[in-house]
């Protein structure tokens, strides 16, 4: 897992990307990935860091074509170092918006699961109003198993989004509970 840190030093304050691991005895440990630049270069971040990072490429670039000597040498390790920081830079953002990804995924199911048990929930009260006609007829029980049914039904039918099995597991359900009242009743 990577960060950014900001270390300070005696005259300036820079920001570098930060790796957290484990050793082989399973000791946390950090490592430094990459100086992302000084604080008042504003590089708090790896979107910042990248484009302050391509602007001083393109800036020594610029600079190398009319350099000679010395200057021009120490000019190409310094556009390599930033060729180097930039790659190492896509690298982490690339990984960033992955597992940002995951997470949106992972909350889209979470979500999708506790709308999934409310839903239950609530049709687990219905389901049990139809097997109180089947172990106890009556009248009163007779018409709260026909409000469950319906209510069920709207939930369960093909037509409106349910499965056919589960359709057919409610209708034979609520016409057993119906003909143990018919038989009471009768």
């Amino acid at each position: 897992m990577a960060f950014i840190a900001l270390r300070r030093s005696r005259n300036t304050s820079g920001y570098y990307l930060v790796e957290s691991y484990r050793d082989e005895v399973g000791r946390s440990r950090k490592r430094t990935l990459c100086y992302l630049g000084r604080e008042q270069d504003g590089t708090d971040t790896l979107a910042k860091a990248l484009a302050h990072w391509q602007r001083n490429a393109r800036k020594i670039a610029r600079e190398l074509r009319t350099a000679a000597g010395p200057r021009k040498v120490m000019l190409r390790e310094r556009k390599n170092a930033a060729a180097g920081r930039i790659a190492v830079i896509k690298v982490h953002i690339r990984r960033a918006a992955a597992a940002a990804a995951e997470q949106k995924w992972r909350e889209q199911q979470a979500e999708a699961e506790r709308r999934r048990r409310e839903r239950l929930a609530e049709q687990a009260e219905h389901w049990q109003a139809i097997e109180r006609l089947k172990r106890q007829p009556s009248a009163e029980h007779s018409q709260a198993a026909k409000r469950a049914f319906r209510f069920l039904a709207l939930r369960l039918h093909p037509d409106q989004g349910g499965s056919h099995e589960e359709f057919i597991r409610l209708k034979d359900a609520y016409e057993r509970a119906e003909a143990a009242w018919r038989r009471m009743a009768g």
